[in-house]
């Protein structure tokens, strides 16, 4: 929808209040509602105030010590009506603007995103690119920290269960989950934001796994934040809790969360060609991009001291810096399910949702794009190492992704002038997310 057409939907539909989302620069979801009173056709178009230090990150970079006003100027297109508020409420997602200059907020973390995709098409590369996410979560009683294996379960079809703790894909009813998730999928579908599969994962009777459709980059972010509140409200109402760590010590599983990449032009894909795994060079460029610079992506995507728990070499776990399309240690997979050209994906798989995804989108396809634009060559694929429990030395390559996340964030000091492209990311950007990082895994 436009702002127009937004307005006549709220005088048409008996909305009662408006309600401008959005997250703050480390990924942390906020919002600020607005009685409909308030709301005309003109603010809907110039924005909502709000203050400058609302938010953290918001005003470093343009003003320090900036206490301010702000503006939320909310994306029409991203309208839905809230279904867990009895009081009617359009939800938007809202871009940062400083209401003196009118520009958008160098660190609005949405702006970094719509930034990275108009430096894509500037690049001449591509004019558009889109992600797919499949990412997983844990499902909790409230009020403890136990997962669904110490609730009573149904009886399973036979007398002796055929799915024995930790498989995946299990069928009800021991996919305890399925309704929870069921709902999740039509609730996400009913805000316009199509689920394209859910399921059990392998951790325990708890771990849930969710797979959204193609997206641009930011439409793409927007649905992360927006899946993630929907999976806690959907919880909350049957009595459940959900946690989204990358690590979950007392459920014996982990949560990462898959991104999967392309890249148009004139609407044809970019990725597809006759080279190793259907592939084309400019994919392998692509590849090799995100493999030059895994190590510095690392301080974006996987952001938390618990994230290195989940990255643990000797394991399935994405922590091998090459790319397959059968290992599934390789941070970078070739989804072979589909022989079509627009289904040819680059998969990325070290992210989990302990990170800003609109930050982690960005980074992602600036690294991808540099490698296209230097023709870094990503080498050999790994499709004939056996990886699992051999050591570092004896993978001789791939390297490794940092183990700790003080690693990860020194190499991102270090390795950031692709980010800078575009004004995408900001030195200052950078130094102070990093700063931020450190404090807060020193806490």
């Amino acid at each position: 929808m436009t702002a127009t057409e937004v307005f006549e939907f709220i005088k048409t539909q008996g909305v009662l209040q408006v309600d401008i989302c959005f997250t703050d620069f480390l990924g942390l979801p906020h919002h600020v509602t607005f009685p409909i009173k308030g709301v005309d056709e003109h603010s809907l178009q110039v924005g909502f105030a709000v203050s400058g230090s609302a938010a953290s990150g918001w005003a470093v970079g343009e003003f320090p010590n900036y206490e301010g006003w702000l503006l939320l100027v909310p994306d029409a297109s991203t309208a839905f009506v809230d279904p867990f508020i009895s009081c009617k409420t359009l939800v938007m997602t809202g871009n940062v603007v400083d209401c003196v200059t009118s520009q958008m907020l160098t660190f609005d973390p949405r702006g970094v995103t719509l930034r990275a995709e108009e430096y894509l098409k500037s690049s001449g590369v591509a004019d558009l690119g889109l992600a797919a996410t499949q990412f997983e979560y844990c499902v909790h009683r409230l009020g403890t920290a136990q997962d669904s294996l110490s609730l009573p379960r149904p009886p399973a079809p036979s007398t002796v269960n055929p799915y024995p703790d930790g498989v995946a894909n299990a069928e009800s009813p021991p996919d305890y989950y399925l309704r929870l998730r069921t709902d999740v999928a039509r609730i996400m579908n009913g805000c316009g934001n199509d689920i394209e599969s859910h399921f059990h994962v392998s951790g325990t009777a708890g771990q849930c796994g969710v797979v959204k459709s193609p997206e641009t980059l930011t439409r793409a972010a927007d649905s992360i934040v927006l899946c993630k509140y929907v999976i806690h409200n959907v919880a909350a109402q049957d009595g459940k809790r959900v946690t989204f760590r990358p690590d979950v010590e007392s459920m014996n599983c982990v949560n990462g969360m898959h991104v999967r990449l392309s890249l148009l032009k004139q609407d044809q894909p970019l990725f597809a060609g006759d080279m190793y795994a259907g592939l084309s060079q400019l994919s392998l460029y692509y590849i090799g991009g995100l493999l030059r610079h895994a190590r510095s992506l690392a301080a974006i995507v996987a952001p938390t001291p618990s994230s290195y728990r989940r990255l643990v070499p000797g394991y399935e776990a994405p922590v091998n810096v090459s790319y397959s399309r059968r290992e599934r240690s390789a941070i970078v997979g070739v989804p072979m399910f589909r022989a079509s050209p627009k289904m040819r994906w680059l998969e990325f798989r070290p992210p989990d949702l302990s990170s800003n995804p609109y930050l982690a989108l960005a980074a992602i396809m600036m690294a991808g794009l540099d490698g296209v634009t230097n023709k870094i060559d990503p080498g050999e694929s790994m499709d004939n190492e056996d990886v699992y429990g051999v050591s570092a030395e004896e993978i001789k390559p791939p390297p490794q992704l940092p183990t700790r996340l003080e690693e990860a964030l020194g190499a991102l000091e270090d390795d950031q002038v692709f980010l800078l492209k575009g004004d995408v990311f900001t030195e200052q950007m950078l130094e102070w997310y990093v700063s931020s990082k450190r404090a807060q895994a020193a806490e």
